[in-house]
């Protein structure tokens, strides 16, 4: 059975886009030297290994926009013996670690060695970072903020049958645009201390 002081050594952050849970995680790994898995990291590892063209659409938060798609997925391995989440379990079992997204706290949500975090932020701090980060304007980026959590949301119910934002799936969620990025950063490495 867990104590209340067993420290955390699995980290994984979901994030609204623009709420600096990227950039929350990269901070957090170099303080504790944890290896980061994120999109590039995991894509990375499955050219490597050769899992690349079973696992691409997932590592890349593919959404789930056709009904053929859906139809031929549905029919293949479901839940947690998906490939997937089989590489990833296989990734973060090797050492302590953080994972970006990819639907971290639904693979790990058996784990106790696991502090699942959501980040959100409110529109306007959202839309001003992910302007100055594409160089666009905000009203675009207000758009691209509504397309990229969207995706995220159906991309989270189609593999998980959860919804990706719904705090009750993870153990600590932040606003950043409450707290600030380095806030946020602290609390969550004193809550993997717990």
């Amino acid at each position: 059975m867990e104590t209340m002081d067993m420290k955390k050594t699995i980290l994984t952050i979901g994030r609204q886009y623009g709420s600096g849970g990227r950039e929350s995680g990269q901070k957090i790994a170099e303080k504790l030297g944890y290896p980061l898995y994120d999109k590039e990291k995991l894509l990375e590892i499955a050219k490597k290994d050769g899992s690349f063209d079973e696992v691409r659409s997932f590592y890349q938060e593919k959404p789930v926009d056709s009904l053929l798609y859906a139809i031929a997925m549905s029919t293949l391995t479901q839940g947690m013996e998906r490939k997937p989440f089989q590489e990833i379990k296989k990734i973060i079992e090797q050492e302590p670690c953080i994972l970006i997204g990819r639907c971290g706290n639904y693979i790990t949500k058996d784990r106790t060695d696991t502090l699942r975090v959501f980040i959100h932020a409110d529109d306007k701090f959202r839309a001003e970072r992910v302007a100055k980060e594409n160089g666009i304007t905000e009203e675009k980026a207000a758009k691209k903020i509504v397309e990229t959590d969207k995706a995220r949301a159906s991309f989270y119910r189609f593999y998980t049958n959860g919804e990706w934002d719904q705090a009750s799936g993870y153990d600590l969620v932040l606003n950043s645009s409450m707290f600030g990025i380095d806030q946020c950063v602290d609390m969550i490495i004193k809550s993997m201390d717990r």
